[in-house]
């Protein structure tokens, strides 16, 4: 806990270095446009786009006064209006700072937008950078090139937001599943250790049969437990990522305690292979089997899934 307090702790002061730098930036740029501005409208442009930017910078100095959770829903407004202060920019700063507004902007295109679009948002912008410079533009081509950049400012802002809300959902998922994992891995593991220490003073019979089958079964959802958290950190890293549910891990772990059950069936029946003599070893066999047995859950999902199929083909066949 003191861990992760720590780098989270970490986590907020780079964000807030990355935020100070974007508002200084943005202020800089601001001065630069109001020493440069022309006419009324590039004014009141200028005194709207000022009048977020202060906004912006009262909400970042109000952010480090109160806790964690009031300071995280303070940034996310602060990083909207530094949004709209940086596509509202690209309409009023001088000519001079367009083209490097457009390199910053397609360094975040790499990693923001699909090839298509990136490729499209590239050549569309970057052709009009070519030839002539951008403040010998004629006033219709220049105003048209600072309303792609504020188009493309704006989009790039949508990106980020949603990345980081898909982000966020990730790790909150992520550390639900953990959390149930880890509960479920207790319960079974005391269960587990239970069955073996009782089982060497049980009598032959029913009695030893029950406790071999508790056993069994959590052996068995605890490797279909273990078998989940394997693919987990796989599946966070997709880029389309699907919600891990709970019920998803529960389902699992009824597949699994369900197959560690039918081995201990078939192990049981005797037909197949002689058990130890001892009946904690019996119960240890066991163990093992259906550990196994739940950690190969994905194969007998597949099974049962190709069983479930097949047999609805037949049932339509039969229909017709």
């Amino acid at each position: 806990m003191i861990w992760r307090r720590k780098r989270e702790v970490e986590q907020a002061r780079s964000i807030d270095d990355e935020l100070n730098a974007r508002l200084s930036r943005l202020r800089s740029e601001l001065l630069q446009a109001r020493a440069l501005a022309e006419g009324e409208a590039f004014r009141i442009e200028l005194e709207q786009v000022e009048n977020h930017l202060d906004e912006a910078e009262a909400l970042a100095e109000k952010a480090t006064k109160v806790n964690a959770n009031d300071a995280s829903e303070i940034k996310e407004k602060c990083l909207l209006l530094v949004q709209d202060v940086e596509a509202g920019l690209c309409l009023v700063k001088p000519a001079e700072l367009l083209y490097p507004t457009w390199i910053r902007l397609r360094e975040r295109l790499r990693y923001r937008f699909g090839k298509e679009r990136r490729e499209a948002w590239i050549s569309d912008v970057g052709d009009r950078f070519t030839g002539e410079e951008v403040e010998e533009l004629d006033p219709r081509r220049l105003q048209t090139l600072r309303q792609r950049l504020r188009q493309l400012t704006l989009e790039l802002g949508e990106a980020a937001s949603s990345y980081n809300r898909l982000n966020n959902e990730r790790s909150k998922v992520t550390s639900d599943v953990i959390g149930l994992a880890v509960r479920l891995l207790c319960v079974f593991a005391v269960s587990v250790i239970a069955c073996l220490t009782i089982s060497h003073c049980v009598k032959p019979g029913w009695t030893l049969t029950l406790v071999s089958s508790v056993a069994t079964v959590s052996a068995g959802g605890m490797g279909a437990v273990f078998s989940r958290l394997r693919t987990l950190q796989d599946e966070r890293l997709r880029k389309q990522f699907t919600k891990i549910f709970r019920s998803d891990l529960l389902l699992r772990v009824g597949v699994g305690s369900g197959a560690a059950l039918l081995v201990a069936a078939i192990v049981l029946s005797g037909r197949f292979f002689a058990l130890p003599k001892t009946q904690i070893e019996q119960v240890a066999v066991l163990v093992a089997l259906g550990f196994a047995a739940g950690f190969s859950e994905r194969v007998w999902k597949v099974m049962l899934s190709q069983a479930t199929g097949r047999s609805s083909r037949l049932s339509s066949k039969d229909g017709n």
